[in-house]
């Protein structure tokens, strides 16, 4: 069965269906506005205007989120007829519209796109009742364990892409790409125990993968057998990625975990002395010269509370953390018992 036809066949039948939610609506059809093009393209506003699976997957999550059936039919659509390119189900990760008339311009998968699309097809299958979502959902997902879970001390290693992660007997990988909230979810649709294996490896990974005085997360780390270490090859930073490993942490219910409180102390202390920072080094201290745009920084204030709507100045990605913390705050999770998160957290 071709699902992409069902897609598009899809298309033709819904009207725009929109269920009016009254918290973080108008911050929705902003956003849309600004970034999200007729053709159902997320438009990455700081970074020339390629889009990638990441913004798709937060295009239809967030599209999911506030019930906007018509868009989320068109993000779909296109995230499938012009990332879905490759020999597998994976996702190329960007397309440039400098490039030709707009095309893929780098067909490795980044792997946390992968699992957002994922998760959004797989969430809208269940609101809208959708079997072509959940398909697709289903065939994304297996090919995430089959293609990007490599084995460790620590448990089962999400590939941050299909090439160019393992060299020398090191696996590098973004603790940010464990999207922890889309993992249940996921084993609902490709039922397989790699998921909550994955689960309680992000766990260890983010508690012993902390560093600096503040212990927080960076935005790389190698994993060279039994350890873990900052990487040589690029600036050890916590920053713009690595805001996302509490933020998800807290998402899934895990708002007690470690790493989510050393979070909360660097974010209460950085924002009471003005030194609110893009970026800080976590081998040296140092804070980075930007400030930290404001939808980032709604995502490191715990508890996660709703917030105005982000500022028209803010580009594609402070803006899209914004209207994720929105969700969360409206759907917040029940919290995980501390004794299941030191199950988690231990080896």
């Amino acid at each position: 069965m071709n699902w992409k036809h069902l897609f598009l066949a899809l298309g033709i039948l819904l009207t725009g269906l929109v269920q009016a939610e009254e918290l973080g609506q108008e911050g929705w059809s902003a956003y849309r506005k600004r970034f999200i093009t007729a053709e159902g393209r997320v438009i990455d506003t700081a970074n020339g205007n390629v889009s990638h699976s990441e913004g798709q997957g937060y295009g239809l999550l967030l599209a999911e989120g506030y019930g906007d059936r018509e868009t989320f039919q068109r993000l779909a659509v296109w995230t499938i007829q012009n990332l879905q390119i490759r020999n597998d189900a994976l996702l190329a990760w960007r397309w440039n519209p400098s490039v030709g008339r707009g095309q893929v311009d780098d067909t490795n998968n980044a792997t946390d796109g992968d699992i957002l699309v994922a998760w959004a097809l797989a969430r809208a299958a269940k609101t809208w009742k959708v079997a072509a979502y959940r398909e697709e959902a289903r065939r994304i997902a297996t090919n995430i364990r089959a293609l990007l879970v490599r084995p460790s001390p620590f448990g089962p290693l999400l590939l941050p892409g299909a090439v160019g992660f393992e060299k020398e007997g090191v696996i590098v990988i973004n603790p940010s790409y464990w999207v922890f909230p889309a993992f249940r979810e996921l084993n609902e649709i490709d039922p397989s125990p790699v998921w909550e294996e994955l689960e309680r490896s992000g766990h260890r990974i983010c508690n012993y993968g902390r560093y600096g005085g503040w212990h927080l997360p960076p935005e790389w780390i190698w994993v060279r057998d039994a350890e873990l270490e900052l990487p040589t090859d690029v600036a050890p930073v916590f920053g713009y990625n690595a805001i996302r490993v509490p933020f998800y942490l807290y998402w899934a219910g895990y708002t007690t975990h470690p790493c989510v409180l050393a979070a909360k102390r660097y974010s209460q202390y950085a924002s009471r002395t003005g030194k609110l920072s893009a970026t800080i080094d976590l081998s040296t201290g140092i804070a980075g010269a930007d400030p930290m745009p404001q939808g980032m920084q709604n995502a490191l204030r715990f508890p996660i509370v709703a917030n105005p709507l982000p500022n028209e100045a803010e580009a594609y990605y402070p803006a899209s953390i914004s209207l994720l913390v929105n969700l969360v705050a409206k759907n917040s999770s029940q919290s995980i018992t501390t004794t299941q998160e030191k199950t988690f957290i231990n080896p």
